[in-house]
């Protein structure tokens, strides 16, 4: 198997390469993570790790005429910060869109993965799915989206699977998000900081499951359609604060500063991971947060 991984230094990356089969020929693409070598080398990944800023049309370019004809691309380059995407939308857009079309422009394979965020349902209100309208008007969305809508433009040089993810968490991801920040609070205080009133929906999949449904996808002759890709029940900002608590046996008060910057109200109930890949998550959010926490105590 040979596979080319875009934003191989992030957070779903880094957890991909740890996982994959140590037969797989892997092109792991990277910017601007200055310690991504060191962490190949101290868990000792056996993947070409290759620098190439894909907003850079003459890097890209330089990069195919080095390496081409893949079984698979995951695609997981993205700016993922979606307050950086509401106050540099020009950078958000190059990030996502102008990257990506550069990379389609030169990729030679026969699947592409891309991982995308539900964020695009932003705007909608209860549940949603893949034939759902959306319409989203914060920035990250809109470049989200409109990458999905060139995947299939390109589409007819490979096969495509589109994932909308709702929400991973644990090893490597931002010290920003709310599990990071959770886990490392409680350790030392019962209160916890929420931005807006709480009430934004979360779905929370732990990212060692995300990365099995990947590979189930990378398998599987299922190709050239959408799926949303999610764990059980969402939670409001204000029940995970609380269930989280209840993990690490305290009760926490919550406060609340400012305003949100985004508007999630919807919800996931799609079988497209089991009635399509036969896949399911296997942690709890329990399970998930303690193995997270495990990690965090020990890095």
């Amino acid at each position: 198997m040979k596979i080319i991984v875009t934003g191989a230094s992030g957070f779903i990356g880094k957890n991909f390469l740890l996982n994959a089969p140590k037969d797989w020929e892997i092109i792991a693409v990277y910017n601007r993570n200055k310690r991504f070598i060191n962490f190949l080398k101290w868990n000792k990944v056996n993947v070409k790790p290759v620098k190439c800023d894909l907003r850079n049309f003459k890097e890209v370019e330089n990069l195919f005429s080095k390496y081409n004809n893949f079984d698979v691309c995951l695609y997981l380059a993205s700016n993922t910060s979606i307050p950086y995407s509401i106050d540099n939308p020009l950078d958000d857009l190059k990030t996502n869109t102008l990257g990506l079309l550069n990379f389609l422009k030169f990729f030679k394979g026969k699947k592409f993965i891309y991982v995308n965020s539900a964020t695009i349902y932003e705007g909608n209100e209860g549940e949603v799915d893949v034939n759902t309208n959306v319409h989203p008007l914060i920035p990250y969305g809109i470049s989200k989206l409109g990458c999905e809508n060139y995947i299939k433009v390109y589409a007819k040089n490979f096969d495509y699977v589109i994932v909308r993810s709702f929400g991973v968490y644990g090893p490597y991801e931002s010290e920003r998000k709310i599990f990071t920040r959770m886990i490392k609070e409680f350790s030392r205080k019962k209160k916890f900081k929420v931005y807006g009133d709480g009430e934004n929906l979360i779905n929370c999949m732990y990212v060692k499951d995300f990365v099995n449904g990947i590979f189930k996808i990378i398998k599987s002759k299922k190709v050239n359609l959408t799926v949303d890709f999610y764990s059980g029940k969402s939670y409001s900002i204000n029940e995970l604060v609380k269930r989280v608590g209840e993990v690490f046996d305290i009760k926490v008060e919550v406060t609340y500063e400012g305003e949100s910057k985004e508007k999630n109200l919807f919800y996931c109930k799609s079988e497209d991971m089991w009635k399509i890949y036969k896949f399911k998550p296997r942690y709890s959010l329990k399970k998930g947060i303690l193995k997270f926490a495990e990690f965090l105590k020990e890095n």
